[in-house]
C-alpha cells in the first residue's frame, strides 16, 4: 500500500462528497431526526423530574442515563439507512459511467483504491454523526452529565461505522447500479442488526443461540454506551471491517484483471 496514492483516492472521494448535495441532504435529515428524538427525551426527563421534585427526591434523575445514553444508542439504527446511501456510489457509479477502468489501469493498486474509498466513507458517515455533539454540549451548559460514557459511545459508533462502510463498499463493488448497491448493503446490515432476535424464539441449541447473539451488532454496542470498552466488542467490529475490506479488495482485483485482459 502506498499512503500517498491512497490519500489521493481519499481526497478525490471527499471532494465528491462535499461538492454534491446528497451528503448535505442526508446530514440535514439526520439532524432533523436526531433533534426530534433529543427533544422527546428531554421532555420525558422534565416531566419525570417535576414528579420526583414534588416528592423531594431527584437523586435518581441522571442526565446521562435518561437522555444521552438512549439518545445516542437509538441513533445508531439510522446507520442502517445512512451508510448504504452514503457508500452506494463508491464503486457502482464508477462502473456505471465507465470511469472505473481508468482508475484500475492507473498506477494505483487495488488496496490503495479500497482503503482510500473506505476512509472517505467512514469520514463522511462519522462527520454526519458528529453533528449530534451539539446535544451533549447543550446538556453540559444547562446540566452536569457524565461525559465519559458519551465519549466511549462515540468510539463504539465509529467502530460500527467502519464495519458498516466496509460491507456497503463490497455491495457497491459487485454491481453497477447504485440502487442495487444500496438495497444489497441495507439487507446485509439489517440482517446483522436483527439476527439476535432469533434468541427470543429459542430456536436451536444453546451453542447456536450464542453464535447468533455474537453476530448481532447491537449486542456489541451496549457496553460502549455504558462507558465500558471491552476488547471482545472491539475485535468484533474490527473483524467485520476486515472481512468487508477483504471481500471488496477481491472484487476490485477481479475487475482489474478483467480490465487488463
Amino acid at each position: 500500500m502506498n499512503i500517498r496514492r491512497a490519500w489521493w483516492v481519499y481526497r478525490k472521494e471527499m471532494n465528491i462528497y462535499l461538492t454534491t448535495p446528497l451528503a448535505y441532504i442526508l446530514a440535514g435529515v439526520f439532524l432533523l431526526i436526531s433533534g426530534f428524538m433529543f427533544y422527546i427525551l428531554v421532555e420525558y426527563f422534565a416531566q419525570n423530574y417535576n414528579q420526583f421534585a414534588r416528592m423531594g427526591d431527584t437523586g435518581a434523575m441522571d442526565l446521562t442515563q435518561m437522555i444521552l445514553r438512549p439518545f445516542l444508542s437509538n441513533l445508531t439504527f439510522l446507520f442502517l439507512i445512512l451508510t448504504p446511501l452514503i457508500c452506494m456510489r463508491l464503486f457502482a457509479e464508477e462502473r456505471r459511467y465507465g470511469t472505473q477502468e481508468l482508475l484500475l489501469t492507473s498506477p494505483v493498486t487495488s488496496l490503495d483504491i479500497v482503503l482510500g474509498k473506505f476512509f472517505a466513507g467512514v469520514s463522511m458517515n462519522f462527520l454526519i454523526y458528529l453533528v449530534t455533539c451539539l446535544f451533549p454540549i447543550f446538556l453540559v451548559i444547562y446540566g452536569n452529565p457524565d461525559l465519559g460514557p458519551v465519549i466511549v459511545g462515540y468510539l463504539g459508533v465509529l467502530l460500527l461505522i467502519m464495519g458498516f462502510v466496509s460491507i456497503a463498499m463490497f455491495a457497491s463493488a459487485v454491481t453497477s447500479s447504485t440502487l442495487v448497491a444500496a438495497m444489497l448493503s441495507f439487507g446485509i446490515l439489517l440482517m446483522l442488526w436483527i439476527i439476535g432476535w432469533v434468541s427470543f424464539s429459542r430456536f436451536g441449541t444453546s451453542a447456536w443461540l450464542s453464535v447468533v447473539q455474537y453476530i448481532s451488532a447491537p449486542n456489541h454496542l451496549e457496553d460502549f454506551f455504558k462507558g465500558v470498552v471491552d476488547t471482545k466488542h472491539v475485535l468484533y467490529f474490527l473483524s467485520i471491517t476486515f472481512l468487508g475490506l477483504f471481500l471488496t479488495h477481491g472484487a476490485v482485483e477481479s475487475q482489474r484483471w478483467r480490465s487488463a485482459s
